[in-house]
């Protein structure tokens, strides 16, 4: 059996099988013990509401600088980016993988592959992702 810690769940812990994927995105095997459960008061605020990055957000970049970033990476590089699939989600509403769209063609990879090429590729001095449960909006 193994067991696994963080300091800040969000508001929920996630299936194994969305937490362990390959780096295409493709999910694990359900392992019974290793179930996603609601970390929740009963008035609904998460029990670490009060954690320094229970709530987080990064910085605004444009089109431009995400198509600059995600084509410096092979796994990412989709020529200028249209847009981005963020649907597919586990029970805690984290991302397991990521499709993203552009003049090149498509391109699937896993919420951590995802994560660490914007991470490794973002601007100086904006904010890196700091977990896959993020979502996005258009610029106004």
């Amino acid at each position: 059996m193994n067991a696994f810690f963080h300091s800040t769940g969000g508001g929920g812990t996630e299936h194994n099988e969305y937490v362990f994927v390959s780096s295409s995105g493709a999910v694990g095997t359900a392992v019974p013990y290793l179930r996603g459960t609601s970390d929740r008061k009963a008035d609904g605020t998460s029990y670490d509401a009060a954690a320094p990055y229970y709530a987080w957000a990064t910085s605004v970049l444009s089109r431009t600088q995400l198509s600059a970033m995600f084509r410096g990476d092979s796994r990412t590089n989709v020529g200028d980016l249209l847009r981005l699939d963020l649907t597919k989600r586990g029970v805690s509403g984290r991302l397991y993988r990521v499709t993203l769209y552009g003049t090149a063609g498509s391109k699937t990879v896993s919420a951590d592959t995802f994560r660490a090429v914007y991470n490794a590729r973002r601007p100086a001095g904006t904010q890196p992702l700091r977990a896959n449960l993020f979502d996005t909006k258009p610029l106004p």
